[in-house]
């Protein structure tokens, strides 16, 4: 990793594909799904189950979740999360992708 001039870390390979030497693209990782779901008039609430169901394409973006310390409650203590997106570089010559988890920094 590298740390460039806006103090943000970097993979090493931006500069070229390890595996071919091919030229590398920055992107983010998404999961894709589907999810059914069905429409609900309000006044009549059984009117629900009769009516077929309706795909809605969901794209959710990948993230680590990092432990960083605990939060003190009144009784209990749970524990602290950061959530960091991973970006990654894909090869446009031969499909390399390298992830990495970009905190902002």
């Amino acid at each position: 990793m590298i740390i460039d001039q806006h103090k943000r870390v970097r993979p090493l390979s931006l500069s070229g594909c390890p595996k071919c030497g091919g030229t590398m693209r920055e992107g983010e990782a998404y999961v894709s799904f589907t999810v059914s779901v069905r429409q609900q008039a309000a006044a009549v609430p059984y009117a629900a189950m009769a009516s077929p169901p309706v795909d809605v394409p969901v794209e959710v973006p990948l993230v680590w979740r990092e432990n960083i310390g605990w939060v003190k409650g009144i009784l209990f203590k749970s524990p602290e999360v950061k959530n960091i997106r991973i970006k990654g570089l894909k090869c446009v010559t031969c499909g390399y992708l390298e992830l990495y988890a970009a905190d902002g920094r």
